[in-house]
């Protein structure tokens, strides 16, 4: 099962944007839709939120692991 790390405002904002940007060869705008959960399924994507992750665990502020679940159709 996929799981998305969900970023609040507060910890987007401890994250160096622009350092991940020029790691990722991406741009900053890019590297805040990923951390919002607005783009990206992708390698590249996933790196990007586990170099987030890694960070705010370092600042002390880790995030919490949401599963996202398929909604399942049962007839009846």
């Amino acid at each position: 099962m996929e799981k998305n790390l969900k970023f609040s405002d507060s910890q987007i904002k401890k994250i160096n944007k622009s350092a991940l940007a020029e790691k990722y060869e991406c741009t900053e705008q890019y590297i805040g839709q990923v951390l919002r959960g607005e783009k990206g399924k992708n390698k590249k994507a996933k790196a990007i939120r586990k170099d987030a992750q890694a960070v705010l665990k370092i600042v002390g502020d880790p995030i919490m692991e949401i599963e996202v679940v398929d909604p399942i159709i049962v007839s009846a």
